[in-house]
């Protein structure tokens, strides 16, 4: 109840993250959050997705964070000039509901937006999902839409499925680059994802990166 409340009060906000290619300093993507205010500042809505379904919401704010995504991307599509996507984090309950890619193409449509430019993030648990799960990444294909795979560590999933499923971008985690007691296991492990995601076209995007230090040992990398 108390989610509806501060739901129906319109407290939720969108926050945009940018995400910057290190090569030349450009942006190379944005993140769209959701994020509701509480007594402790604020938390993206992806966090609170199983409160969200319990509560009957999750369409309803999936929808109105895919149009307003949309919509921004439009103008940011028209003020810089180059392209990139931007990503919408989504629940694994969510990418796996049957109305959920018809809907995503409804409103592509309605802002005449590429599907390429949308780029649709899921947890990597999503990788060791059911047969449904797996599905939709084909499902995705075909409809020309992106994948994210965030929170990427493949502590959760089968490696051979990076190959085989259409992946865009995996987003890694750059905090484990400096994990105390761990370096040298850490590293390797995130220099493998990179490796890997090189060897199969796929992008990494290093997240997390909230400080010089941290910024110089993902550009070491």
């Amino acid at each position: 109840d108390r989610l509806q409340a501060r739901l129906a009060a319109n407290n939720a906000v969108f926050r945009y993250q940018p995400q910057i290619d290190l090569q030349n300093g450009r942006i190379a993507g944005v993140e769209a959050l959701l994020c509701i205010p509480g007594l402790h500042g604020c938390r993206s809505a992806i966090e609170l997705a199983a409160e969200i379904d319990a509560a009957g919401l999750g369409m309803a704010l999936v929808e109105r964070r895919l149009q307003e995504a949309c919509r921004e991307q439009r103008g940011w599509l028209k003020k810089f000039g180059h392209a990139f996507p931007i990503g919408v984090p989504v629940s694994q309950r969510t990418f796996v509901n049957p109305v959920f890619f018809p809907l995503v193409q409804r409103i592509l449509a309605e802002n005449e937006l590429a599907p390429k430019f949308l780029e649709i993030e899921v947890e990597e648990t999503a990788l060791a999902a059911s047969a449904t799960a797996l599905r939709m990444f084909t499902n995705a294909r075909d409809t020309g839409i992106s994948i994210a795979i965030d929170s990427y560590s493949a502590a959760h999933s089968n490696l051979r499925l990076l190959a085989e499923l259409p992946i865009s971008k995996l987003r890694a985690d750059a905090s484990m680059l400096l994990r105390a007691g761990a370096g040298i296991a850490e590293a390797l492990v995130f220099d493998g994802i990179i490796g890997a995601a090189r060897g199969l076209g796929i992008v990494v995007c290093a997240t997390g990166v909230t400080s010089s230090i941290l910024l110089g040992a993902v550009l070491r990398h």
